[in-house]
């Protein structure tokens, strides 16, 4: 089965001199875009996983670390991870001038079985004070020789760009970071990540749409039901999922026979995907929905745009870096 495991819409915007920014500029979410942490994945045995700053208008902070597992109970059983972005630390953000200060900071959770220590020790809140700049959407922090960039970043286009990388089954370590370097191409707060100034191919809104959408599927068959024997034993263990999209007819499953109703549209995903007819696909996901006829929240397009990432398409390969 397609494990699944972020948007339609790229803003065009111009990075301009650096400005200014005040209290009410600084609430939002940002995702680190410098090498800090990638070097920690590639030369310190950290997961794969990316530095989130959501930043509320009082000041308040989490200092998340977004991952690429899938936040599950069984992942929460087995690794005491217990979430998609869990929290490195909490802390209160005041800015004076461009003077960035972090105070009352509190750890968080576990965010890497072996490297829980080294993330929060290498984490922007761990440094209690930043010189920073702004051009558009993105802030420059400075601390003695200490350099990090943040791009902001609407919370649903995150999570669609996460579960780009997801669906595409790579290895989020070898790929994530050209592949979010590419699915951004028109926006000026990620140009730190760019080597060339090639655009996004058209499909990739699409392809984010539905990716998205099977991650949110994903999501919900990883929720234990009281009535599935297989899971019973991960009722107690309650991940914090922030990072798949919410969609009107994906939903909480409360018993077995509402994850199987789920099983059945990704089965039918799946075999449309691998190029079977409509009629063909809802032959074979009718075994697992008593039946009933299956219908999903994306159209050919979506899935066209789907089976091209998972084939040997050389539009998609680039936009991968895929060899």
């Amino acid at each position: 089965m397609l494990r699944p495991v972020l948007f339609a819409v790229v803003l065009i915007a111009s990075a301009g001199p650096a400005t200014a920014l005040d209290q009410r500029q600084l609430a939002g979410w940002w995702i680190a875009i410098d090498d800090t942490f990638p070097e920690l994945w590639a030369k310190r045995g950290v997961a794969a996983m990316e530095e989130i700053l959501v930043v509320g208008q009082d000041g308040r902070v989490e200092n998340r670390a977004m991952n690429f597992t899938a936040g599950s109970a069984k992942v929460c059983a087995e690794t005491r991870v217990c979430g998609d972005a869990p929290l490195i630390a909490t802390a209160r953000a005041q800015l004076k001038g461009d003077k960035l200060s972090f105070g009352e900071r509190r750890d968080g959770a576990t965010v890497d079985a072996r490297g829980n220590a080294l993330v929060r020790k290498t984490a922007i809140t761990a440094t209690p004070m930043w010189s920073v700049a702004q051009k558009g959407d993105q802030i420059t922090l400075r601390s003695g020789g200490i350099v990090r960039t943040l791009a902001r970043i609407d919370p649903d286009r995150l999570r669609r760009l996460r579960a780009g990388l997801r669906a595409s089954t790579l290895p989020p370590a070898r790929h994530w970071r050209c592949f979010l370097a590419n699915a951004t191409a028109r926006d000026a707060a990620f140009a730190p990540l760019r080597r060339s100034s090639a655009a996004a191919p058209d499909f990739v809104p699409r392809y984010l749409h539905i990716a998205s959408y099977l991650a949110a599927i994903d999501a919900m068959l990883a929720v234990p039901t009281a009535d599935d024997p297989d899971a019973r034993a991960l009722i107690g263990f309650s991940p914090e999922t922030l990072m798949f999209e919410h969609f009107e007819d994906v939903r909480e499953p409360g018993s077995l026979a509402d994850k199987k109703a789920l099983h059945a549209r990704m089965v039918y995903l799946e075999r449309r995907w691998r190029g079977e007819t409509p009629e063909a696909a809802q032959a074979e996901a009718a075994k697992f929905s008593n039946g009933a006829p299956v219908q999903a929240a994306v159209g050919a397009a979506e899935i066209a745009a789907l089976s091209k990432v998972l084939s040997d398409d050389p539009e998609a390969k680039k936009l991968f870096c895929r060899d």
